[in-house]
Formats: structure tokens, C-alpha cells, sequence
């Protein structure tokens, strides 16, 4: 019961908070994808919140219905990035910008959700390859948007479609081609090893060696 409530105080709050947000919007126009990224995604920090009370206070169990939340929330993440690339992400009105977040939000927890209890959409994200490209993720988030933005200067000059649908399939397979090489190989290069060498320092740190301390007797092996 005490759970029910947290969730149901959370959600309240997310809605405020997106509401907050629309109407700040409204009369005070910014950019979320960039300096104010985080007051902008506040929302989606706090379903974090309501997944983790959900997932780690109900049963697991995979059941196939959960699949079907799952690609469907897929389709509908995809739709909702069309739909906002061709606003260029900025919903014009309270209602539309309110109405965005709240949906973009339910979207989200529906991928988590199905993901985690899908049958099939849970062996789907247990791949190897899936698995290595959630390692990854924050190389994709870091080099994502220069290889895009070099992807467009490219296209712009030298890629003359006959329509918008041969576009847009063009452009997104050279992009997912693109964005994964690069930061694949940024991974490799730059995250892994990094990470690493942080790794061994904090154990280096968290577990000294041991040393004898001086003037004391040692005893015989």
C-alpha cells in the first residue's frame, strides 16, 4: 500500500512538473537538447523513480503481453521522434508541450516495463550484441550529434532524393551505420581503456596494500 502511494505521489508530481515545464516554455522559449537538457528531462528522471518501485516490488515473471507493450512502445518512441523532429522538438503551445511529455513519459516506462518482462523482448535485449551496444551508450550519446551533423553537410551537398521517402531510409541507415562505427570505435579507444585504468586506481586506493609497520617484529614463516 505504502508503495502504491509513493507511485501515485510521483506520477502526481511528474505531472507538475511537465505541466511546470510547458507553461515556463510557453513565455520563456528554450532549447531542452542542450544548456537546459536537464530541467527539460526533469520528468523523465523522476519515472526512473516510479520503474525502479515497480520493477523491484512486483513479480518478474515474463509473460508475453509484456512483448507486445514492448514493441509497441517501440513504434511509438519512433513516431514521437518523427513527430518532434519536424516541430524541430519544441511542441508550440502549454497543451501540445504538456500532452508530449506526459505521452513520451508513459512511452518510456511501457519500453522498461515490456523490456524487462517480455518474453521475447527480454531475449532480444540479452543478446550479445544488444548487450554491448548498453555499454556503449554513452559513447553513442557523446558522438552521436557531430556524426550526424557532418552526416548532414554531407547529404545537403552531395545526396539529391527523388522523394522524402527514399530520404529518410537513406539518411537513417547511413546514420545508425555511422553513429555505430564511430562510437564503437570511440568505445574502444577511449571509453573502455579509461575506464580501466579509473577502475584499477579506486581499487588501488579502496584496498592499500597491506605494509608492516616499522620497528615491529615479523613473524617467522
Amino acid at each position: 500500500k505504502k508503495t502504491k502511494s509513493c507511485i501515485l505521489v510521483t506520477a502526481l508530481s511528474i505531472s507538475l512538473v511537465a505541466l511546470l515545464l510547458s507553461v515556463f516554455h510557453t513565455y520563456y522559449p528554450f532549447d531542452g537538447r542542450f544548456r537546459f537538457a536537464f530541467p527539460a528531462h526533469l520528468h523523465f528522471f523522476m519515472a526512473g523513480i516510479i520503474l525502479a518501485d515497480i520493477i523491484l516490488n512486483k513479480s518478474n515473471s515474463k509473460k508475453r503481453r509484456f512483448d507486445i507493450l514492448f514493441f509497441s512502445s517501440l513504434v511509438a518512441i519512433y513516431g514521437s521522434g518523427l513527430w518532434l523532429t519536424c516541430v524541430n522538438a519544441e511542441p508550440k503551445d502549454i497543451f501540445s508541450w504538456f500532452v508530449t511529455a506526459v505521452a513520451i513519459t508513459l512511452i518510456i516506462c511501457g519500453l522498461v516495463i515490456g523490456g524487462i518482462r517480455g518474453v521475447w523482448a527480454s531475449k532480444f535485449l540479452s543478446h550479445p550484441w544488444i548487450c554491448q551496444m548498453g555499454m556503449a551508450t554513452y559513447s553513442i550519446y557523446l558522438v552521436h550529434v557531430p556524426v550526424i551533423e557532418e552526416l548532414n553537410r554531407v547529404f545537403l551537398v552531395n545526396f539529391e532524393p527523388k522523394n522524402s521517402i527514399e530520404l529518410w531510409v537513406v539518411w537513417c541507415l547511413s546514420a545508425l551505420i555511422s553513429v555505430g562505427i564511430v562510437s564503437y570505435l570511440f568505445f574502444l579507444l577511449v571509453e573502455r581503456p579509461f575506464f580501466r585504468r579509473m577502475s584499477k586506481a579506486v581499487v588501488s586506493v579502496s584496498f592499500p596494500t597491506a605494509m608492516p609497520s616499522e620497528g615491529l617484529p615479523q613473524k617467522a614463516v
